[in-house]
């Protein structure tokens, strides 16, 4: 290696640059490298015609965005229904208004209400502290109807979205290999809750009111 060369980026023997701590300021670092590569370019030192690299990138750490309100409730919406397209998560974000009615602040109520243990399956990974949230949200935003199910959420919570249940605060699976039957459910559906009534049947869901 050409002595000047080594003294530019060294600053001694190579041995010396290992010693060296790490740096502290990554930005400065950066363009501490980047001038060291100007200098070389500036005196010409190679002795045959090589370009010179570029300086190196900066290292930019991208600010982590904060988890919404709304990515909470479009997450329950595509987790919950994200299959049965824009009538089945219209439906459970009025079951999700229908629920949280009442609140100063419908926004934080329904997500309290969402991320109550064993309310929302979808959730229930996060809730029994097996899942990190992020990673669910991050999931459902790979989802095709992700940017739907925002539009749904934000209508939801702005008090712009038409209740298609008549009122109804429990839904569940009541068809295909995955329906269940939980007690609260009406008779008819498997359930022991003659009070509950069904008031719309939506895909795979059965929508209920007066479960309670």
């Amino acid at each position: 290696m050409h002595p000047e060369l080594k003294q530019q980026l060294y600053g001694g023997e190579i041995s010396d640059y290992y010693k060296k701590p790490e740096p502290k300021d990554v930005k400065q670092e950066n363009k501490e490298l980047a001038d060291i590569y100007s200098n070389i370019a500036n005196k010409n030192i190679f002795k045959e015609a090589v370009d010179v690299p570029p300086p190196p990138p900066a290292i930019i750490q991208k600010a982590e965005a904060p988890i919404t309100n709304l990515d909470v409730i479009a997450t329950t919406l595509i987790g919950e229904a994200g299959g049965e397209g824009e009538k089945g998560m219209h439906a459970v974000m009025n079951v999700i208004l229908n629920r949280a009615k009442g609140s100063s602040d419908t926004a934080r109520a329904a997500v309290a209400l969402v991320l109550k243990p064993k309310q929302f399956s979808m959730f229930n990974s996060y809730t029994l502290g097996n899942t990190d949230i992020k990673v669910i949200i991050n999931k459902a935003k790979q989802h095709s109807n992700w940017k739907l199910a925002q539009e749904i959420a934000l209508k939801g919570l702005t008090g712009k979205l038409s209740d298609i249940t008549d009122g109804a605060t429990h839904y569940h699976v009541s068809s295909g290999p995955s329906k269940v039957t939980p007690k609260w459910t009406n008779p008819k559906l498997g359930g022991k809750n003659s009070s509950a009534v069904v008031t719309n049947t939506i895909g795979r869901h059965s929508f209920l009111k007066n479960v309670d």
